[in-house]
């Protein structure tokens, strides 16, 4: 079969076959050529099947099968090549991905009777709708992820098919991509729920795990479930524990968003313009600043218009928080004190004003940041930041000068830090919690199973989990976790921040109280 032209640059356009992926991902990150100039073709032999025996049926389906095979290649391309570029991720095409699955479903005989066959091309095939899969769970779309399944799993029951089970290499590859599947399986039973699916996926993957250590082929990039379980169980001999205390171990570690963050698939959000407030409807469908491969924009116009401001933001900063985390707080706080103008004037700020005042924030934000404020630096720190009296008066003093601000905020600016001031106290004084619900449940839930994670020996005897592996009891630990850290903070005022938060679970009488109270409300121990 005559395979694709070896890589050849006419004027900008690059051809792409397997051989050439480095040389042009380096090309991409340097700038060289564009994601656009990089092609790829297809040349290869039509297979035509034995009903077709005329000449018009051979060339519709010779066009049909050419046409899959395009896009097969295509999605390949953006996985394989394009997706190893700096700021990018295999996650960012799902167009593509979802262009393959619909063929699929569309024009099956084909892909099943014919493309399938080759192992190459199983093997990518699988990977690819693996990765669509993965997409939808981490969106929360459960339903669309198994409807994807079935053709996930008929791919993958083909290229086990199509290889050759003597070479070791193609046969673990392909008991790896099982093992996957089985992953993506067991995560959406636990949260469906579907108990025969996500326990029998469980048991698969763990028989992979201890076939691959024995054998060898264990990779570090492979998840642990055995480990990871064993914790939860108190033993890793799960052959004697029932499907029950599996699947309800199960709802505790995978059956929340908030039980669990998949790092591999962390980017898998739908994103917000950098400008205005569009939403992707499909990941992917924003392009990216091709600068700092970080902000997203809904078109070249936001794109261009926002660029005054995020130039500034645009490189790696010297400061601890994350880049895109400025532009996500500039952009906020731009769009809050624009609010105010619009509340206390009836004439708006016009869309030039705005960006000029956020571009001119974004300078600022950095320099307060890096001197005046610079105890905010931190991951957690920033989130106190505009909580901050004496922040929130420079912000007031810089919009009082911006045009479009002024007229407000030159009256608003007088006294400013003193009213937020005795706001904060009101606020101490009441007992109100600084930080946000949602910060103090994602605590609360990291808490919870950290706590559950040393303990873990103590909730299983023979085979058995206590009470607390039951979901619903997970959940009112959660809760009772939450309601100590508020009467903590209000008790303890220096832990009532986004920064006290986070160092609160580090601190012996809040970890005295925890296991005081986890003492008498679970294992009913008398506590003097």
């Amino acid at each position: 079969m005559p395979s694709i032209p070896s890589p050849t640059s006419v004027g900008a356009v690059v051809h792409w076959d397997m051989t050439n992926t480095d040389e042009i991902v380096r090309r991409l990150e340097r700038g060289e050529i564009e994601a656009k100039d990089v092609l790829v073709t297809v040349d290869e032999e039509v297979i035509i099947p034995p009903g077709c025996t005329d000449l018009p049926s051979a060339l519709r389906h010779a066009q049909l099968q050419a046409q899959c095979l395009q896009v097969f290649k295509f999605a390949e391309l953006k996985a394989s090549v394009l997706a190893k570029v700096r700021g990018n991720s295999v996650f960012m095409y799902e167009k593509e991905y979802l262009a393959v699955y619909e063929s699929i479903t569309a024009h099956r005989d084909v892909w099943f009777n014919v493309l399938l066959r080759d192992e190459c091309r199983a093997s990518g095939t699988t990977a690819i709708l693996g990765i669509l899969c993965t997409i939808r769970r981490q969106r929360g779309d459960l339903r669309g992820c198994m409807k994807v399944m079935p053709a996930y799993l008929a791919v993958l029951e083909a290229y086990g098919k199509s290889i050759d089970r003597s070479e070791e290499d193609s046969l673990w590859n392909f008991k790896r991509l099982e093992m996957k599947a089985n992953l993506i399986r067991l995560n959406c039973g636990a949260q469906l729920p579907d108990k025969a699916m996500a326990v029998k996926a469980f048991r698969d993957v763990v028989a992979f795990e201890r076939e691959a250590k024995a054998a060898g082929r264990y990779l570090e990039s492979d998840a642990d479930m055995a480990e990871v379980m064993g914790v939860y169980i108190g033993h890793q001999r799960f052959h004697k524990v029932s499907d029950e205390t599996i699947f309800n171990s199960l709802k505790v570690v995978f059956g929340s968003e908030e039980s669990h963050e998949d790092t591999e698939a962390g980017n898998c959000g739908l994103k917000v313009c950098g400008l205005c407030d569009n939403e992707e409807k499909m990941q992917g469908d924003f392009n990216k600043c091709s600068r700092c491969h970080e902000q997203r924009y809904c078109s070249k116009q936001c794109q261009v218009k926002d660029w005054k401001a995020h130039k500034h933001l645009c490189k790696k900063n010297q400061l601890n928080v994350e880049s895109d985390m400025l532009s996500w707080i500039t952009k906020q706080l731009t769009s809050n004190y624009t609010k105010m103008v619009e509340v206390h004037s009836e004439r708006p700020v016009s869309e030039s004003q705005m960006i000029s005042a956020k571009a001119g924030l974004a300078k600022l934000l950095k320099r307060m940041l890096a001197e005046d404020f610079k105890q905010y630096d931190t991951e957690m720190g920033i989130g106190d930041l505009p909580y901050d009296p004496a922040f929130s008066q420079a912000l007031a003093d810089y919009f009082a000068a911006q045009p479009g601000y002024e007229e407000v905020w030159r009256e608003l600016r007088i006294g400013y830090k003193e009213k937020l001031e005795r706001e904060m106290q009101e606020k101490m004084e009441k007992g109100e919690i600084i930080p946000s619900e949602e910060a103090i449940r994602h605590q609360a839930v990291q808490v919870a199973l950290a706590f559950k994670q040393k303990m873990g020996s103590m909730f299983a005897e023979d085979g058995e989990t206590d009470e607390l592996m039951d979901p619903v009891r997970h959940n009112e630990f959660v809760d009772e976790i939450i309601e100590l850290s508020k009467k903590f903070m209000r008790e303890h005022p220096q832990f009532n921040s986004y920064d006290g938060l986070m160092n609160m679970a580090n601190d012996p009488d809040y970890i005295t109280e925890l296991g005081v109270m986890l003492a008498l409300r679970h294992f009913k121990v008398e506590v003097e």
